[in-house]
């Protein structure tokens, strides 16, 4: 770690001791605050009516509710010259956790395995928690093929590594008369990968630049699920999993950018961005999925979107 440090210093301090005429920055640090909601699951009956099957909460009710909660972004470019940048990003500290509740005296029940429960049938209340987390981090090699901020268009490619991170927890809670019982899981999904891309920015004032960008890759997950139901007053349990499975997603990630230069060296960013995530392991579709305990359910996707707004520094 002292070296990748030792490194990248002498780099930053070499790119001050190089003189290139026209480059209008060598180093930029910026940071942004990013609001983004989670969406996108595959949908599943939590809780339903008994008397009719009317499905009262599902898990998109309870991702419907999270909405746009803020994380934030670290972003670091370097660029020795003209025709290329080394970028380096984190994107996290996301958290959405909401609880959704309801009431049925004697009338409510979980469809997973209703007939060989006690407390998930003639149940009278329900309350289903749901809580999500989301980091990702990057480093990309940026091509230029026509340098930025000098032509009134640049575009540029990228190719790169990407690391993301996304755990999740649920929880279903009956109460029939006055005994509780729960069923929860858990999951986490660890991916790695590497990612290509592209860049197109119009300048059309040297104070304003507006950008598209894109990227798409390939990664794989380390995933892994634990999931337990209790019954009768949580005295008996019915599940008890824990498990992981390797497989192959993929991610995606769009933006529409705006960057205003209102000082010399000082940036103000703002964007409208996406980033979608395919095959993993949400918590909620663990529910009811293995009885043996030997599998992990891992063909949820997930699309997170919102917007950003953050200042920069160049050097």
């Amino acid at each position: 770690m002292r070296c990748i440090f030792a490194l990248l210093l002498v780099s930053i301090v070499s790119l001050f001791a190089s003189q290139h005429g026209d480059v209008p920055r060598h180093v930029l640090f910026e940071a942004d605050v990013v609001y983004f909601e989670r969406d996108k699951v595959n949908d599943h009956c939590l809780v339903q009516e008994e008397s009719s099957g009317q499905c009262l909460i599902s898990t998109d009710n309870v991702a419907d509710e999270f909405g746009h909660n803020p994380g934030l972004r670290a972003l670091m470019n370097i660029m020795p010259n003209l025709d290329a940048t080394w970028q380096f990003a984190f994107l996290g500290f996301f958290r959405w956790d909401r609880n959704k509740g309801v009431t049925s005296e004697g009338n409510l029940e979980m469809p997973v395995d209703a007939n060989i429960t006690s407390d998930y049938i003639n149940a009278d209340s329900a309350n289903v928690r749901f809580l999500s987390k989301f980091d990702t981090g990057e480093i990309n090699y940026v091509r230029h093929v026509s340098p930025q901020r000098i032509n009134y268009f640049s575009v540029s490619w990228l190719a790169g590594l990407r690391f993301a991170y996304v755990s999740e927890y649920a929880r279903v809670r009956f109460n029939k008369d006055s005994r509780t019982s729960d069923y929860y899981a858990k999951t986490w999904n660890r991916l790695y990968g590497f990612q290509f891309g592209g860049l197109f920015e119009m300048n059309p004032e040297d104070w304003i630049t507006f950008g598209l960008r894109g990227k798409f890759g390939l990664m794989g997950n380390f995933g892994h699920q634990v999931s337990v139901q209790r019954d009768f007053n949580n005295q008996n349990t019915i599940r008890d999993h824990d498990h992981g499975a390797f497989n192959l997603c993929w991610e995606g990630e769009g933006a529409f950018d705006l960057t205003i230069y209102f000082f010399k060296r000082m940036r103000l960013h703002a964007s409208w961005e996406v980033f979608y995530l395919s095959d993993v392991a949400s918590a909620m579709s663990q529910f009811g999925f293995s009885s043996s305990g030997s599998d992990i359910k891992n063909n949820d996707d997930i699309l997170y979107h919102g917007w950003s707004v953050g200042i920069g520094m160049e050097f």
